[in-house]
């Protein structure tokens, strides 16, 4: 394979499929990407066997081919690189030279025969929403998603298909988000699917370059029992979808509580942070008081310290405290877009609840133990 590229377009095709590579893997193979050359265009796609990405740029092909290289290796390489257009060769030892007028590099490859075939495309639900939608619907609930749950199901984003609805669900067992989204003359039949957290990472990062560079056209989204796909323009990512059934949780949510607070978003969320910074750096835990008309806060750590910060409120019930994960309430409030935040909760045991109606959004807190 013998070809010459911008440095520009390589390195933007190249970011946009590195995204789902396993830099820590039994099988070395998924730390590279696959380089096709063929025509004009050079196409990269890269998998960690359960996501996949593909992409490509304009190229000037001289000789076909195909090449994998460490994918890692390769950014670092491009991210430092100052060229117009650089040239790529594969040698017959294996190796593959680099090499532009004042800078040349020679990089071991691994045979392209033994990466991964690419994924077959499934039918399924076919969705096309403007990318800042389906970014505000991801934004909104991933956060609330496991990190490395012992539940593996909930390490995921549900979409919850439902007639013209869909409701994209996060959940970790301390908190839940849920937003939900209408789309008039759509017939989603009736569909449940848990996407991997890593997926719907890799596919905020695409839709984010892509509203950032104008691409033309809207993405289009697939759903269906086994896997997800989003293609827009010459980018496509195909992701399995997990195994397992997603909790109820449309039973978690109590109805509508008694109770209702309002707040300033800006100032609980500039509050909450000050005071986090004397909290248990493990915990992140702080006692949220509320009295008539006040909300105080306070973090004690034993090694470290303790803060108090004190804010005005709608409230005029009982005094009350309740300890929480202070991390869990501002990222809440980070994907907020109203100026005023209303919390709603029954008692100090009880989870509270943060709704905005006007974008079908709502997160479930659950307060910490003592």
């Amino acid at each position: 394979m013998h070809l010459r590229i911008s440095q520009n377009a390589f390195l933007a095709a190249l970011s946009r499929v590195g995204g789902v590579v396993e830099t820590r893997t039994t099988m070395p193979i998924l730390a590279n990407v696959l380089i096709e050359a063929d025509g004009d265009r050079a196409s990269l796609f890269a998998t960690d066997l359960e996501t996949s990405v593909q992409s490509g740029c304009p190229a000037h092909v001289k000789t076909p081919g195909r090449i994998t290289l460490s994918a890692k290796r390769l950014l670092d390489i491009l991210r430092e690189w100052n060229a117009e257009e650089i040239e790529i060769h594969a040698q017959e030892d294996g190796a593959v030279v680099l090499w532009s007028e004042r800078s040349h590099f020679r990089i071991a490859s691994l045979p392209p025969e033994t990466f991964p075939n690419p994924q077959a495309i499934e039918g399924g639900i076919l969705l096309s929403l403007s990318a800042e939608i389906l970014c505000g619907l991801i934004r909104k609930t991933l956060f609330a998603s496991g990190g490395n749950d012992l539940r593996y199901i909930l390490n995921g984003l549900l979409f919850d298909c439902e007639g013209e609805h869909i409701s994209v669900v996060a959940a970790d067992g301390h908190r839940l988000a849920i937003v939900k989204i209408s789309l008039p003359g759509t017939d989603t039949g009736n569909l449940q699917v848990v996407i991997p957290k890593k997926a719907i990472s890799n596919t905020v990062h695409l839709l984010e370059e892509g509203i950032k560079g104008k691409w033309e056209g809207l993405p289009t989204l697939s759903l269906s029992k086994k896997q997800m796909t989003l293609q827009w323009g010459e980018t496509l990512l195909i992701s399995r979808a997990m195994d397992g059934t997603y909790p109820n949780y449309r039973n978690i949510i109590p109805a509508p509580p008694p109770q209702r607070v309002i707040f300033e978003r800006d100032a609980l969320i500039g509050a909450l942070s000050r005071v986090l910074l004397l909290a248990n750096e493990r915990t992140y835990a702080i006692q949220f008081c509320l009295e008539s008309g006040t909300l105080t806060l306070k973090s004690d750590a034993f090694d470290i310290g303790e803060a108090t910060e004190t804010l005005p409120t709608s409230y005029q019930g009982e005094s009350l405290s309740v300890l929480f994960n202070a991390r869990y309430l501002i990222d809440a409030l980070n994907v907020q877009s109203t100026k005023e935040v209303a919390l709603e909760f029954k008692d100090q045991a009880s989870p509270w609840i943060m709704r905005d109606e006007a974008t079908h959004f709502l997160t479930l807190i659950m307060p910490m133990r003592t």
